[in-house]
């Protein structure tokens, strides 16, 4: 649990702010925002989806419950945009559902921490 907490503190201390500026203006320009993290990275999305629906956006959380997550993002569009938090650990079906979801041409957000990612934050 340190460790996450510290690849947070990281994520925040190392951000780049052109790239924190192209993900706000994709939430922004998205008609749904689907959020996918697992774990360790499930608190994160909660957030996200608890600030993005006060602020009125349309979310949807591809969350593992029943074994749906990988269903429900099938019917994202390219007008929509995938937001995938994923740190140490990586779960498979994450990783799964952000390739096939990028494939697919919606638009994604994804935080990560170093590991398997040669970037903190990284749009597509």
């Amino acid at each position: 649990m340190t460790r996450d907490v510290a690849s947070l503190q990281d994520l925040l201390a190392n951000m780049d702010a052109d790239q924190l500026g192209e993900a706000a203006a994709l939430m922004q320009a998205s008609d749904t925002i689907y959020l996918v993290g697992q774990l360790r990275s499930a608190p994160v999305v909660e957030v996200l989806r608890y600030v993005l629906t006060v602020l009125g956006k349309r979310t949807v959380l591809l969350d593992a419950g029943g074994g749906l997550a990988t269903h429900m993002a099938m019917v994202a569009r390219r007008t929509d945009m995938l937001f995938v938090v994923s740190f140490r650990f990586h779960e498979t079906e994450v990783v799964n559902l952000a390739k096939e979801t990028a494939n697919r041409g919606v638009p994604m957000v994804a935080i990560t921490d170093g590991t398997l990612s040669s970037g903190r934050v990284s749009t597509a």
